[in-house]
């Protein structure tokens, strides 16, 4: 009898089909804009710091449904462009699409989508040196800034490992608009420039742990923590294949989440003085997270490491608090006396206590 086979040769329609159905759209498009700045670092050999070049992404659909159009560019300070021959840059026109990217397109949230994650992942590079534009408009940098004044200075740490170096920050915030925002708060991860998680609040950066910071509350809407990641090897950092989310079980970034616990820990002290049971033990320490002014990102690198420190000014508290009970009759006959029925019992406390001052101690 003849033996029949089954082919069991893999299909590229079975890897398209699976290997893209666990990737979004914004991270599919996130990822021609990272090729840009990788071209640009390798081309360049830039520091991950700078930015140039110009390369382009653009994207059409048949039927008058159009693809989000994006433009990357860089400050030309950064390259030479005798470099290159022609116009520098890639345009990508995709004419088909499947039936689910048709439909997420006309639904009409992936243009502001797309826009506030370009905003986050890129808030570094678009900081001054590239521009992002989203079918013509330009998208702008979310960045969060350090407050800094006499009296207040953010902690710095920075360590090597595996062939990544580490560079830690924690720190108040820049008020904005007279306040803090409790959305912009939190600790950042930043792998190779490009912002992985932000304003985490959670136990994945140590909030709630059982061996880290306390349950996250809106009194540490100050806080701002950086965490930046580089490296020459992309692979060895902690970051997950569509490089928004963190590999927890990285070993850089678990001795990298023990420290970040620790140059936090002073700032939640700062914080938990700001908000006392008696508002007014907290003044000094709200008087100078007040006067803080924003330190741009290019000044942090400059920075030796140090902890957090703040210095508030206090002045020696010379009162005591007295506390006693008398019974209700004799109070408000004081009341009725004084022809003020609706006085407080505390009020009532200190006239009595003022009278005898005066009457019976005289200086």
């Amino acid at each position: 009898m003849q033996q029949k086979y089954a082919s069991a040769k893999p299909r590229k329609q079975f890897f398209v089909q699976m290997f893209t159905r666990d990737i979004s759209l914004e991270d599919c498009i996130l990822d021609l804009i990272d090729n840009s700045f990788d071209s640009l670092i390798k081309v360049s050999d830039l520091d991950l710091s700078a930015g140039s070049l110009i390369p382009t992404a653009t994207a059409r659909k048949d039927r008058h449904i159009k693809l989000p159009s994006i433009e990357v560019s860089f400050n030309k300070q950064f390259v030479d462009p005798s470099d290159f021959s022609g116009k520098p840059g890639t345009s990508i026109t995709i004419s088909k699409l499947h039936p689910e990217i048709q439909m997420r397109i006309e639904e009409g949230t992936l243009q502001r989508s797309l826009e506030r994650t370009i905003s986050q992942a890129y808030t570094l590079f678009l900081d001054e040196k590239a521009r992002v534009l989203l079918n013509d408009k330009e998208v702008t940098s979310s960045l969060v800034r350090f407050g800094e004044s006499n009296a207040i200075s953010f902690g710095k740490q920075s360590f090597r490992f595996n062939g990544i170096s580490v560079d830690l920050y924690a720190g108040l915030a820049e008020m904005e608009k007279n306040d803090w925002e409790t959305a912009k708060a939190g600790w950042y991860v930043i792998c190779n420039g490009r912002v992985v998680v932000a304003a985490n609040k959670d136990q994945i950066t140590g909030w709630g742990a059982d061996d880290g910071l306390p349950i996250w509350h809106t009194k540490y809407r100050l806080f701002l923590g950086l965490a930046f990641f580089n490296s020459d090897s992309p692979e060895l950092l902690p970051w997950t294949t569509s490089k928004r989310g963190l590999n927890r079980e990285s070993s850089v970034f678990i001795q990298a989440r023990t420290r970040m616990i620790g140059i936090s820990r002073p700032v939640i002290s700062f914080l938990n003085n700001m908000y006392k049971s008696d508002p007014a033990e907290s003044l000094p320490e709200r008087e100078i997270a007040r006067q803080v002014k924003a330190v741009e990102h290019q000044d942090l690198v400059k920075r030796p490491e140090s902890s957090f420190k703040a210095s508030p000014k206090r002045t020696k508290k010379t009162t005591k608090r007295i506390l006693y009970e008398a019974e209700e009759r004799d109070i408000e006959r004081i009341k009725r006396r004084l022809l003020k029925p609706k006085m407080t019992n505390g009020e009532v406390g200190r006239r009595t206590f003022d009278y005898f001052l005066e009457n019976e101690c005289p200086e």
